[in-house]
């Protein structure tokens, strides 16, 4: 039998979970991918529109997801991140094709070209501009006007 990975919504800022996200989260993606993890740790706190899961199989931490109900990654271009959007997709995310461009975490940082995914009957087909500049409004501060 295979074992189920079980998702467990890390909601309370002092969770001991978030020490494990940390440091799977500073291992697993570049720099100029993720922001520095306390402002995660505020995120958790302060904004009830974002998420973060903790991922479990018999009883041991294996991950994390977050995400502000849609889901930013790498573009499929090498083993790792097509590992990472097949994990996704497992869990019922489903990949957008539209060009994104994640805005930089950090003050002269570039923008990255990244893709969306998305879960449930969420259609960006009609929607992906809106959720675009919600994002980047919402998640980066970028004024309007000003996103790619």
């Amino acid at each position: 039998l295979q074992s189920v990975v079980a998702c467990r919504s890390v909601k309370d800022f002092s969770d001991p979970a978030l020490d494990l996200i940390e440091r799977t989260y500073t291992e697993s993606f570049p720099e100029v991918e993720r922001r520095d993890f306390s402002l995660v740790r505020n995120l958790v706190r302060d904004e009830s529109r974002f998420i973060v899961y903790a991922l479990s199989k018999e009883d041991r931490y294996v991950g994390f997801i977050t995400g502000w109900l849609f889901l930013e990654v790498e573009m499929p271009t090498d083993e790792m991140s097509k590992r990472r959007i097949g994990f996704y997709e497992r869990l019922g995310f489903k990949l957008d094709n539209q060009v994104y461009h994640q805005p930089p975490y950090r003050e002269g940082g570039e923008w990255l070209e990244m893709r969306l995914m998305t879960y449930g009957d969420v259609d960006l087909e009609h929607s992906f501009e809106l959720v675009k500049n919600c994002l980047h409004k919402n998640v980066y501060g970028v004024k309007d006007g000003l996103t790619r």
